[in-house]
């Protein structure tokens, strides 16, 4: 089991499953979209790293109107 991360991760921080640590994506590959969670509908920030791995991070509805402004 991963250890908790103790600081919260930052806009453009994402945490890598596969390389178990904290890693920065280039904003041109940082994208939204929508992701169906069960019944739910949520928001997510979707980006690769420099390895060639998939990332995604959930993000709160209240920013998705900034982060539109921003990478898209």
């Amino acid at each position: 089991m991963p250890r908790p991360l103790v600081k919260k991760l930052k806009r453009n921080e994402f945490y890598c499953i596969c390389c178990r640590r904290r890693v920065r994506a280039k904003p041109a590959d940082i994208y939204i979209e929508q992701d169906r969670v069960g019944r739910h509908r949520m928001r997510s920030l979707h980006g690769s790293s420099s390895d060639g791995c998939e990332l995604y991070k959930y993000v709160k509805e209240k920013d998705v109107k900034m982060l539109k402004k921003k990478y898209n």
